[in-house]
C-alpha cells in the first residue's frame, strides 16, 4: 500500500486517460492488475510445519491501481485493490494453485492525490473477508466519480457472475478538505 500512497512509478510510465479508466485490459480485476506498471505481486510459500512434513504454506499479496478519475480540484481520485491469499502448510499438494484450503480476502482503498507523483491521502477502505468469497472466485473494483455532486461511487463485484459485494457512495468535498488541512 505504501507504493500507492507515495505515487511511485515503474519503468514503462503509462499515463492515465484524463478523467478515465486506466488499464481497461484488466477491467478492475484485482488479481490481474499486478502485471501492470501500477501493480504488484508478492508471495512467500516457504512455511513448513511438523518438522517439514507439512510444507508450501504462506501467503500471496497482489493488486494495484484499478481506476482513477480527475477530481474537480485537479487532483486524482484513485481506487486501489489488494488480494490476499493465506495458505496453511499441507502434506499433499495436488497441483491446484492455490489449494482449496486457502483463505482469500480483498481490500479496496479510495485515495486522493493532490498532484500526480505526490503522497496520496486515504479517504476510505473496505474489506471483503474470506468467509464471503467462494473458492477460486475473483473480484473486480470500479470507481465512478461525479464532479457535479463531488461523489465517488465504489462498486465491488464478482468477475464471472457480477454478484455485488459492495456499493458505497463517498462524498469527497469534506473528506478532501480534512485530509489536506
Amino acid at each position: 500500500m505504501n507504493y500507492a500512497l507515495f505515487g511511485g512509478r515503474l519503468s514503462n510510465d503509462v499515463q492515465l486517460k484524463p478523467g478515465g479508466t486506466p488499464y481497461q485490459t484488466y477491467k478492475g480485476a484485482v488479481d490481474g492488475v499486478w502485471v501492470s506498471d501500477r501493480g504488484i505481486r508478492l508471495d512467500d510459500l516457504r512455511e513448513t510445519s511438523l518438522g517439514g512434513l507439512l510444507n508450501k504454506g504462506g501467503w500471496r499479496l497482489e493488486g494495484g491501481l484499478l481506476f482513477a478519475a480527475t477530481h474537480k480540484s485537479g487532483g486524482m481520485v484513485e481506487l486501489y485493490g489488494k488480494s490476499r491469499w493465506r495458505v496453511e502448510p499441507a502434506l499433499f499438494h495436488f497441483g491446484m494453485s492455490p489449494p482449496r484450503s486457502a483463505r482469500h480476502s480483498y481490500e479496496f482503498f479510495l485515495l486522493y492525490r493532490p498532484v500526480e507523483g505526490e503522497k496520496a491521502k486515504t479517504l476510505a477502505t473496505w474489506t471483503v473477508p474470506p468467509e464471503d468469497i467462494p473458492y477460486d472466485y475473483d473480484l473486480r473494483g470500479h470507481l465512478n466519480y461525479d464532479p457535479e455532486t463531488d461523489v465517488a461511487t465504489v462498486t465491488v463485484t464478482g468477475i464471472d457472475d457480477e454478484k455485488t459485494f459492495l456499493t458505497e457512495r463517498v462524498g469527497l468535498a469534506k473528506m478532501i478538505m480534512e485530509q489536506v488541512n
